[in-house]
């Protein structure tokens, strides 16, 4: 790692140790199987949770009232994500097909096939009119949207993507895959910028920050990893412990990142600060399958969802 890389233990609180509602936080109910992944409105009013079914609901947080159940995939959702707009939702599945959506009349305006394999991430580009998707045998792809045309395919990663994300400018890509490298793509020459060691073994967790700043990455070392975005260079390494991390989530400001690990314990930690910070540690229930849990820190932090196996998603007040 380079020398500006910072490590930070972070003493965890104990459990439920200056979370709201303790033991008993709110819940959204209604799914119809296990819920993989999470992901909250720009405007923090709506939360979708894909399913293991392939259902996505989308919830308004403040009331806890289903609002929608888009259907149309026929395998688990891999993916969410909202443009930043705030008017689509782009879903992935393991039956190899992207879905944009109205999310708001719960109508799938675009369906995009063309990967052969399951599509374990993606990410939708600043100005929403484009999607990078990768797949489990390592293919990237760059998508118009409107109408749907592959416009890009990268390759060089060396296993299943693990995560995407556009740089602030467009121009750029960052991904990981299951080989444990981290990599920074110029999109005008199709070529890595920046090419490092995310992990020692798989990555099995991201999140880039709402202002595409930065991006966290999570191992089955059990370590979380901080990136600047823009120069694909590690500035923080936060070890959780020996269990890998499932879910991982960022916010800006203040600057923290969610996790989730293979025990059911989801921490916020703060980020970039002094090691004498305590982390908020909750316990969720764990999974026991294929790392099906999602994460969501919003309202500038002040709230922690984390949608898994047992159907429901727990909101906690920090």
């Amino acid at each position: 790692m380079p020398k500006s890389d910072t490590t930070h233990a972070g003493r965890p609180a104990s459990l439920l140790d200056g979370a709201k509602g303790g033991d008993d936080p709110r819940r959204l109910t209604g799914a119809s199987a296990a819920l993989r992944r999470v992901a909250v409105s720009p405007c923090g009013k709506f939360l979708a949770a894909g399913s293991s079914d392939g259902q996505i609901r989308i919830w308004e947080i403040e009331t806890g009232q289903s609002r929608r159940v888009l259907t149309g995939h026929v395998a688990a959702i891999e993916a969410l994500v909202f443009s930043d707009e705030g008017i689509r939702l782009a879903s992935a599945s393991r039956d190899a097909t992207i879905r944009i959506w109205n999310y708001q009349t719960g109508r799938c305006t675009y369906v995009l096939q063309g990967h052969p394999f399951a599509i374990p991430a993606i990410a939708l580009s600043p100005d929403g009119e484009r999607i990078a998707s990768g797949d489990s045998d390592g293919t990237i792809k760059i998508w118009q949207i409107q109408p749907p045309k592959v416009r890009i395919i990268l390759k060089g990663c060396e296993g299943a993507i693990a995560g995407l994300s556009f740089g602030a400018d467009g121009a750029t890509l960052s991904s990981a895959d299951n080989r444990g490298s981290f990599i920074t793509w110029d999109l005008g020459s199709t070529r890595p910028i920046r090419t490092s060691e995310a992990h020692r073994g798989p990555v099995t967790a991201w999140s880039a920050s709402p202002d595409r700043r930065r991006i966290a990455t999570g191992g089955q070392d059990g370590k979380v990893r901080i990136w600047d975005a823009l120069e694909g260079r590690c500035v923080q390494t936060i070890p959780l412990g020996r269990r890998p991390v499932l879910a991982l989530t960022l916010t800006n400001e203040p600057s923290l990142v969610g996790a989730v690990d293979g025990r059911g314990r989801a921490q916020i930690l703060p980020i970039l600060q002094s090691t004498e910070e305590e982390s908020l540690a909750v316990k969720v229930p764990p999974d026991r399958n294929d790392g099906g849990i999602g994460a969501v820190l919003f309202g500038s932090g002040a709230s922690f969802a984390v949608a898994g196996p047992d159907r429901a998603v727990r909101i906690w007040q920090v």
